[in-house]
């Protein structure tokens, strides 16, 4: 079983970097670039009676389209368009997911290689103050105003109900924001500004001492 796995991802890695390298992408937008080449892909597996790897082009879960088209967009200066992508990502990205995970950090690997990591940090900011202003909104329900007055008893106190478990969640939120920023602070260190570094110590802070749970 692993070893069909592995085969089969092997082999859409190989179809993928294929048909990155023979397509001709508008290098305008990336998402639509990325779906045009994940439906030609998908179909050029169903023909071949890939049922698997099809589904695997067509979600792409191991980055094997985006990865290369993401090399082809830096090597025309298509900065904008990958780093407008990667905005939309974090900005969709889920609380308890740790961040950057793996195509981030080849984002920002790729960035720094090509001297535009001061785009990549811009992305780190995005998605600290994501990730800040979400735990601010959970901090205001450790004190919360109150449903409206003329909310049905029952509603009230499911309203409650949900307030009392978002605060006793901030610990962990706390503690996953402190992870995703230790992991991102050699980079900030490295290729920021000393406004980024103002910034990233700012929100450390805030995280760690100034709103302890």
């Amino acid at each position: 079983m692993t070893m069909a796995i592995s085969n089969a991802t092997d082999d859409g890695r190989q179809l993928g970097e294929k048909i990155v390298a023979e397509a001709k992408p508008g290098f305008r937008d990336f998402r639509v670039d990325f779906e045009r080449l994940s439906n030609a892909a998908s179909k050029a597996c169903r023909e071949r009676g890939l049922g698997d790897l099809a589904a695997a082009m067509f979600f792409d879960l191991d980055w094997a389209l985006r990865l290369p088209l993401q090399r082809r967009y830096a090597d025309v200066d298509a900065w904008d368009a990958i780093s407008h992508y990667h905005l939309k990502l974090v900005k969709s990205h889920g609380r308890n997911t740790p961040w950057p995970d793996a195509p981030a950090l080849t984002m920002l690997e790729l960035f720094a290689a090509r001297g535009r990591a001061q785009m990549a940090v811009a992305l780190i900011r995005a998605y600290g103050d994501m990730q800040l202003k979400r735990l601010r909104q959970d901090l205001s329900k450790r004190k919360p105003r109150g449903p409206r007055k003329n909310l049905d008893e029952g509603v009230k106190r499911a309203i409650g109900v949900i307030d009392k478990a978002i605060a006793g969640a901030i610990p962990d939120r706390k503690r996953d924001l402190l992870r995703d920023l230790e992991s991102v602070a050699c980079y900030v260190e490295s290729h920021g500004s000393a406004d980024d570094l103002a910034w990233f110590e700012a929100v450390r802070r805030e995280v760690w001492m100034e709103r302890r749970a």
